[in-house]
């Protein structure tokens, strides 16, 4: 069970938690703790039993996830409730191009949140401005359509269940890039390449979808950031300097 904390203040989080949940276990895809409850104050899951991934962990949830992108797909990039990145309120305004949907949705909120404590001078705000003028170089290249992504996927947000099967929990998700997902899996580690092998077996990448990946890398360094300060910044701003 969640319960809200008086130190933070995320409206709708726990509603909208339950609602990714809801949408993902109805694929009949991946394993995901049911929803007994929610509101606005806690959220209620069924219990599972975290036992020792078997053998082939990674590549179940390597083609578990591509089946739920492939199953939950829709023309447009968005949702219509706001999500959250850990702490972070992510505006799901949609859109029909992905370019725009992560200009405005993603990257500029990202910038005016870092500038308010960097300040608009700061290196880090200057480079991200600039990436922001170039990001067609690197987003618009694909047509896929949106997928329902988990958005969240590092290691400690996916476990093996009392059989060693895959299951994966606390989901910051709407419709995007596919692609977007692996950002914060190659970020922090937990799955690594047979994951990315078995998910390719299903689902291969379109051609430039490392340097697409590093985009995503980059917005999960400066969320990290924005959350809990200074460690994250020199990470975040080699990040964005070699994109550019």
């Amino acid at each position: 069970m969640k319960v809200a904390s008086v130190e933070t203040s995320c409206p709708g989080m726990f509603q909208a938690e339950a609602a990714a949940l809801e949408r993902i276990a109805a694929s009949n895809t991946i394993q995901v703790p049911d929803t007994l409850y929610a509101d606005a104050h806690c959220l209620i899951q069924t219990m599972f039993i975290e036992g020792e991934k078997r053998r082939t962990w990674h590549e179940e949830i390597g083609r578990g996830l591509a089946h739920m992108h492939q199953a939950l797909q829709s023309d447009e990039f968005g949702l219509h409730l706001t999500s959250y990145l850990g702490t972070t309120a992510q505006c799901n305004a949609r859109h029909s191009e992905w370019l725009t949907f992560w200009r405005e949705n993603r990257l500029q909120p990202q910038i005016v949140k870092l500038a308010e404590t960097f300040g608009t001078d700061d290196p880090l705000i200057a480079a991200l401005e600039k990436l922001s003028k170039r990001l067609g170089c690197y987003l618009a290249a694909s047509s896929e359509q949106a997928v329902f992504v988990h958005g969240d996927l590092w290691a400690g947000n996916a476990a093996a269940d009392q059989h060693g099967a895959p299951i994966i929990f606390d989901p910051a998700s709407y419709y995007a890039s596919r692609e977007f997902e692996f950002g914060i899996m190659r970020l922090f580690g937990g799955f690594g390449p047979r994951t990315e092998a078995a998910y390719q077996e299903i689902w291969p990448f379109e051609d430039g979808s490392d340097e697409r990946i590093e985009v995503y890398r980059l917005h999960h360094l400066t969320n990290h950031l924005i959350m809990f300060g200074r460690p994250y910044y020199q990470e975040a701003l080699g990040a964005v300097k070699a994109l550019l």
